[in-house]
Parts: C-alpha cells; structure tokens; sequence
C-alpha cells in the first residue's frame, strides 16, 4: 500500500517530466520558428536579388543600346540628312545634338540618356603638333595662356597654387614632341633623371591625358582641371582643325578661343563668350565663311576680321564621344566610348569604357 510520500514523490516525478517535455516542445516550437524565419528571410532575398539582377541587365542593355542609336545617328547625320548644312557642319541642329536634349522614357520603369560631344567641345591637346610631331609656333604661347586661365580658374586661394605655367607648359610640349630633347636643347633623359623622375617623356600622342601625370610640377589637380578643357581627339591632326567649335562648345571652352593678329593674340574674354552664347540663343550658325543664309561668318559676326585663330576652329568633326546612362526602376548603368566616323560604313572605336 504506497504511502502518502510515496504518492507525493511520484506527483512531483511526473510534474518534473510534464516540465522538461513542455521545455523541450518549447525549444523545438522555437528552434521550427527560426528554421522558417531564416528560410523566408533566404527566400525573400534571393527573389530581390534576382529582381536586382534582372534590373540591372537591363539597365545594362539599355546604357549599350543607347550607344548603338548613337552610331546610327551619327552615320544617319551624314548620309541620311536633307539639310546640307548639317552635313557641312556641326551645330545645334544636328540630329545628334537633338538626341541629347532629353531623356528617353522606356515602358516598364526605364529610361535612357545618351549624350554625344563632338571633338570640338574640347581642345585637342594632341593638335598642339604638326604631322612631324613637334609644336606649332603658336601651341607654347596658347598653352601658356590656357594654363593661366586653368589655374585661375581652380579652387583655392593664389598662394596655393604655385604653379608656372610657361614652364609646364614647355614641360608637356616637350612630353609630346617627337625629339629626345627639351626645349632648351638637353637631352630629356637626363634632364628628367636629373629632377629625380622616373617617368620619362612618351614623345608622341597621348591616347590619354593621364600619361601627362609624370611630368614634374603637374600635380593631380592641375591635371583635373586640365581634362576639363582639353582631350587627347583627334589624336593626329585633321584638316578640319582641331581647336574649338564655336558652335557647340560649351561656355568655359569658348573662352580657350585663342584668336589675335602675329604676336598678339590672346584667349576670349568673358564679354566676347557672352557674345557667341548670345548669337546662338538667337539661332545663328557660324561658319568658316557664308555658307547660304543660314549661317554667317564667325569672324565677322564676332568682329575678328583679319585675325587667326589656334588651334584652328574645326566645324566638322569626325572624333565624337558618346555617353549613356541606362536606368531600370532603381539599377543605374553607364557607358562612355569614343569613335571615329570617318569611315562611316565601319566606325572605328577608339576608347571604350563600362561603369558609371
């Protein structure tokens, strides 16, 4: 006959069992609630980052389209135009300067931007140089003058900027001329093993203005500002020239117009910049000389009769670059590539670049 103990001991027993089976179904209820959280929470992530996936190629595919409609207008522009002045010449009324006026809306969230710059939206630092490779008698005076303006132009206080620019204007002049020698006459390994520099002059064309970054004095920010006037196209000179193109460039590049009588010229001043953007507002075209009413002599409109520039203005263009931007709802792609259409059945590509 089990005793009033004996019945207490076995309840407590059980009430000890009943205890860890709840605390086990507990850690089992819990661990099962993980196990889906964490499944749901892979599953989740693996579909937005297929979405994500799926977004970018195709913003991806919408950036490298864009770079194919570009071609197409770019060829288009020459074989393909009833207007014979946009044939003649670059301008705003070129069907390749319309496409980069807006954004394309593409259905399903999407959109594509694509800008062209013909050459003469900048500089041709390489067009400081005849066919021979070496400089003209005008391209160490301009670069000088352009130099000064860059220079002025960047931030920060004077006395920070202890830059000289005739000097480093010989400096890139003797970076890119043909000879082994500097200007005044030693020989450029020497000369740079002297000072300490590794690098050593290319003596040709730069494809890119980043192999100026071994020229000594010429830090990286000269070299930002640099970029943002002058480009290594065309690479060879052209005999459209290879300066600016008054009609396209945009306003801090008109100002790199480098125009005056022998041995006095001088680069535009602000008050004749405003006077070219203020002839384009009113829908004049300039022209090398009258070209039909439509378009009127740069030289006389600006009041530059009798004078010459340098680099030579150049209204047509064969070097362009092409940016585009494919976006798809929030993925983002870009590509820059620059081409020549001087073949237009085969343009040839000069540079080309994905990221943005």
């Amino acid at each position: 006959m089990r005793t009033r103990r004996t019945m207490s001991l076995t309840m407590r027993s059980d009430r000890r069992e009943e205890g860890v089976v709840l605390l086990l179904i507990l850690v089992i209820i819990v661990l099962t609630i993980g196990s889906v959280y964490s499944f749901a929470r892979t599953t989740l992530l693996d579909v937005m980052s297929a979405r994500q996936r799926t977004a970018h190629v195709r913003a991806e595919l919408l950036a490298r389209a864009g770079i194919e409609i570009a071609l197409r207008t770019l060829v288009d522009d020459l074989f393909m135009s009833d207007d014979l002045l946009t044939v003649a010449l670059e301008s705003p009324e070129d069907p390749w300067r319309l496409l980069s006026e807006a954004p394309i809306e593409v259905p399903g969230e999407g959109s594509l931007q694509v800008t062209i710059q013909d050459a003469g939206s900048r500089v041709s630092l390489n067009g400081l140089l005849d066919v021979d490779g070496k400089p003209y008698p005008d391209s160490h005076p301009f670069l000088t003058a352009a130099l000064e303006r860059i220079i002025e132009d960047m931030p920060g206080r004077e006395e920070d900027k202890p830059y000289e620019p005739g000097e480093i204007a010989e400096a890139i002049l003797d970076w890119l001329d043909s000879d082994d020698q500097t200007r005044l006459g030693d020989l450029e390994t020497d000369f740079y093993r002297g000072v300490g520099q590794n690098a050593l002059p290319v003596n040709r064309p730069v494809l890119s203005l980043d192999e100026l970054s071994g020229i000594p004095d010429l830090d990286a920010s000269l070299l930002a500002g640099i970029k943002a006037y002058f480009s290594p196209y065309p690479l060879v000179p052209t005999p459209d020239g290879s300066g600016v193109n008054p009609n396209t460039a945009p306003p801090h590049i008109l100002g790199m117009i480098y125009h005056g009588t022998a041995g006095d010229k001088h680069l535009l001043d602000r008050d004749d910049v405003f006077r070219i953007l203020t002839a384009r507002d009113e829908d004049k075209i300039f022209c090398e000389s009258v070209y039909g009413e439509r378009c009127e002599s740069f030289s006389a409109l600006t009041g530059f009769v009798g004078e010459t520039f340098f680099p030579p203005l150049q209204y047509v263009s064969s070097v362009f670059t092409i940016r585009t931007e494919g976006r798809y709802r929030a993925a983002r792609a870009c590509v820059i590539t620059v081409v020549d259409r001087s073949f237009a059945e085969a343009p040839q590509t000069l540079f080309y670049r994905t990221g943005c």
